[in-house]
């Protein structure tokens, strides 16, 4: 599995999507709300700075609380990639994963309060939607698919983000942003379905029709 993984490295655009897990080690300091340096500059609230500083559509998902954060997201990072290889969709997936990576953060706006977001979870929940998807529509994966895709729809529903986008208790060290895990799911598993949706119909096309098979 790791050979497989370091041959993947051999393509520049895969090599930069597989070095994000090494950014993400990269020191951080904790939650320190808006004057915290990394949400300053790097993070994203659902307000309008974004629109003059649209890297931030992709740099809040690099940025985390502390290093157990970013070590955590960055394993979970390389266990998608190792799966999704082991599919053969790494490729398809990452390509996938760079179009829903920014849906993903923008779709925060559809809550009407303040939100702010460090952190790649829902970067890896949109993963974790669209290998299902692509995994569901394989017929040597499907049946493996089943239960993560329950897991996922089971953990969307327990946290209801429609209602709760931001939990946050008295035991835990900083909030937690499910709305994004919510908008994660939801992006990657739409934007893989589409993938699937035309692969099925490219394949159709190039199939020959019944008349000209029967005419062969």
């Amino acid at each position: 599995m790791l050979s497989n993984i370091l041959r993947s490295f051999t393509h520049l655009p895969l090599f930069l999507m597989f070095g994000v897990p090494l950014v993400m080690i990269f020191p951080h300091t904790r939650w320190a709300g808006a004057h915290d340096f990394s949400m300053a500059t790097w993070g994203f609230a659902n307000g309008t700075v974004w629109q003059h500083e649209p890297w931030r559509l992709y740099t809040s998902a690099l940025m985390h609380m502390d290093f157990g954060h970013a070590l955590g997201n960055a394993f979970l990072w390389l266990l998608q990639c190792a799966f999704a290889r082991k599919m053969g969709v790494l490729t398809a997936a990452l390509w996938a994963l760079a179009t829903a990576w920014p849906i993903t953060t923008l779709c925060l706006l559809l809550w009407n309060q303040p939100l702010m977001v460090l952190g790649a979870s829902g970067v890896l929940y949109a993963f974790w939607a669209l290998l299902t998807v692509f995994a569901l529509n394989d017929r040597k994966y499907w049946k493996i698919a089943i239960a993560p895709g329950l897991c996922l729809l089971a953990k969307l529903v327990l946290d209801g983000a429609w209602a709760a986008p931001v939990r946050h208790t008295p035991d835990m060290t900083w909030p937690v942003v499910q709305a994004i895990h919510l908008s994660g799911a939801i992006v990657g598993a739409a934007i893989a379905g589409v993938m699937v949706i035309l692969s099925k119909l490219m394949r159709w096309r190039a199939q020959p029709s019944l008349l000209q098979a029967t005419a062969a």
